[in-house]
Order: structure tokens, then sequence, then C-alpha cells
């Protein structure tokens, strides 16, 4: 049985990474930048989609997650008997931005 935690990959994984990010340094590969750019036109086709709505959210400062604010957003009522669990029920109700979620994630 492990008596320690394990804070590192095997030495393949590593290896791997070392040749990767040398591969990076020296200009053989564009991999960070890009994944960097990649998910900033991501990021940038959320915040123009929900400026469009006329959501209000906290201005995006390098990350590509979006703090919207939900106070102004119609979310429909939960349908009787759509979620089982009574656990996850009180928590939808209670909580708009994880109902939106739940709903946006099952209705499209």
């Amino acid at each position: 049985a492990h008596t320690r935690v394990v804070f590192c990959c095997n030495r393949p994984c590593q290896e791997g990474l070392a040749a990767a990010l040398k591969d990076i340094r020296t200009g053989v590969s564009n991999y960070i930048t890009e994944l960097k750019d990649a998910y900033s036109r991501r990021r940038d086709i959320l915040v123009c989609g929900l400026k469009d709505l006329g959501m209000h959210f906290a201005p995006v400062q390098g990350g590509y997650f979006v703090m919207v604010n939900m106070d102004n957003v119609n979310v429909p009522e939960i349908p009787e008997g759509l979620v089982k669990n009574e656990e996850i029920l009180a928590i939808l109700k209670q909580k708009k931005d994880w109902w939106m979620c739940y709903w946006l994630t099952t209705e499209f």
C-alpha cells in the first residue's frame, strides 16, 4: 500500500513534457500560443454574445471564465417531476445560476 501521496507524474510523461517545453522554448512549436489564441477566441465569442443579450458581467482579465450577473435573467420555472432527487431539486430552487446551467445542458 502507498503511504505517501505522489506529487508528480511518471517518468515517461516527465520526459515528454520536457521535450515539449524545449520545443516551445526554441520556437519549434507554437502550441502554447495557439492554445491561448484558441481559448481567447472562444471567450471573445461568449463575451460578444453576452453583450448582445444585454447581460452584465465582470471584466475578463486574462482567463476564459466569465462571471455573469444573473439578476435580470428570466429562467423558466422548474417543471414538476423533472428532477427526481430532492436534494438536487432544493439546491436548484435556491441557486438560480445552477438551475440555469442545468436547464441549458438538458434543453440544448
